[in-house]
């Protein structure tokens, strides 16, 4: 390989710390930045490797996966999605359908499916980069992008789970091969059909985020994500809130109560006249899986820094002890449970809880009204309890009054009679 350098023809004239390198190699020319181009673009978060850091598809961390109580939370059960869990044996049964699903998308159209997979091609050659390199070294460029043709057609809450995801680009090429269904219309679908009826509104209605292709989501994780967060946007809070510290049956006991949102949007909570609104989330087999799954993804240098997933469900565990609590959230139709017995829903969130950190802002304000009201019953509590027990409080002063002056008599008595 031959490389030459190619100085700018002004720089002997004094201006070489704004001026580009030129390098060429092999004949072609590549461009390098200069120092002060190249701290500006920092600075401006404008670095050209940008949008493929924020793009790699990161396997679930340990500290979430060496948890026993996650077991079988991470992993596919049933189909592999992407070259993570490719070629397993125990998936093998499941790569028949991914054929049969192709087949049913493209209605037996071989030109069809074959305009796809080569324009599919450039898209599946990015993609690869994607991925962690130990997992694609063993992968040949041709059964890459058969890989990604077929798991593309086979979109289900499978690609709900960190390790089984493509690039949104991918799907975005394959949902677009029919000219009425854009792939933003096919995610929409997907959402409105998954088990998990956390994107309902308390009308029952599905409510879904206006997504636009600019936005790049980096997979179909991200875009669920989303659309349970909504356009909210973290507004630095007054005061810092801390932890709640109250569990519901505690706020409850000193006169708050709770109600469902009016959306399922994570960020929908809300206090107001003594009331603690909460998005519904409804509980089911699925439910820890795809929270820890969403939790995972945030927990990445270069994931979501708002870590909206995280914070809410640290915020429902600092609501919820045992089954009581469950109990208390689930009759104002805040956790419906499809799980089974209300302590297994508390012990999901304990579990879920564990190795995580929330943002501190994120429910400061919330959490800081919460605390004040709370304090705020506290003391009209004690003084109604001591208008209502005035007189037994003077009976028991009076009382303890006379005891300690016999008391006091009695050893002066007897300190004259020893003397």
């Amino acid at each position: 390989m031959l490389a030459s350098l190619v100085a700018p023809a002004n720089m002997a004239s004094g201006e070489s710390e704004t001026q580009d390198v030129i390098i060429q190699i092999d004949g072609e020319t590549s461009c390098i930045m200069s120092e002060l181009n190249w701290l500006e673009s920092i600075m401006k978060g404008e670095s050209e490797n940008n949008w493929k850091r924020r793009q790699i598809f990161h396997k679930v961390p340990e500290i979430f996966r060496g948890l026993k109580s996650n077991k079988g939370c991470f992993d596919p059960l049933v189909v592999s999605i992407g070259p993570y869990h490719h070629g397993k044996p125990e998936l093998k049964l499941m790569e028949e359908q991914k054929f049969e699903m192709a087949l049913q998308l493209y209605n037996g159209d071989v030109q069809s499916a074959k305009a796809k997979y080569n324009k599919l091609k450039p898209v599946s050659r990015d993609s690869r980069n994607c991925y962690a390199e130990d997992s694609t070294k063993e992968i040949d460029e041709e059964e890459f992008n058969r890989m990604m043709f077929l798991d593309g057609s086979f979109v289900s809450p499978v690609h709900l789970l960190l390790e089984n995801q493509l690039p949104y680009e991918v799907l975005k090429q394959l949902m677009s091969f029919h000219r009425k269904i854009t792939s933003r219309t096919c995610l929409k679908s997907f959402i409105q059909e998954l088990p998990m009826g956390i994107v309902k509104s308390k009308s029952g209605n599905c409510q879904i985020t206006k997504l636009e292709f600019e936005d790049r989501p980096a997979h179909l994780l991200a875009f669920f994500r989303s659309q349970h967060i909504g356009t909210y946007s973290i507004q630095k809070p007054s005061t810092n809130g801390g932890f709640l510290n109250r569990s519901a049956t505690q706020l409850k006991a000193a006169g708050i109560i709770f109600g469902p949102s009016r959306s399922s949007e994570y960020t929908n909570v809300n206090f107001k006249s003594g009331c603690l609104e909460l998005p519904i989330l409804t509980i089911d087999d699925s439910t820890k899986s795809i929270l820890l799954n969403m939790i995972a993804y945030e927990s990445f240098p270069d994931g979501p820094d708002d870590l909206f997933i995280t914070s809410y469900v640290c915020f429902m565990d600092s609501l919820i002890d045992d089954a009581e609590d469950v109990r208390l959230l689930r009759s104002w139709g805040i956790v419906p449970n499809f799980l089974g017995k209300d302590q297994q829903v508390a012990d999901l969130f304990n579990q879920i809880a564990t190795n995580t950190a929330p943002n501190p802002i994120v429910y400061a304000e919330i959490t800081e009204r919460v605390k004040g009201y709370y304090r705020k019953l506290l003391k009209v509590w004690m003084a109604q309890w001591l208008k209502n027990n005035f007189s037994f409080i003077a009976f028991f002063a009076g009382t303890s009054a006379l005891i300690l002056s016999i008391i006091q008599t009695y050893f002066a008595a007897y300190s004259v009679v020893r003397q």
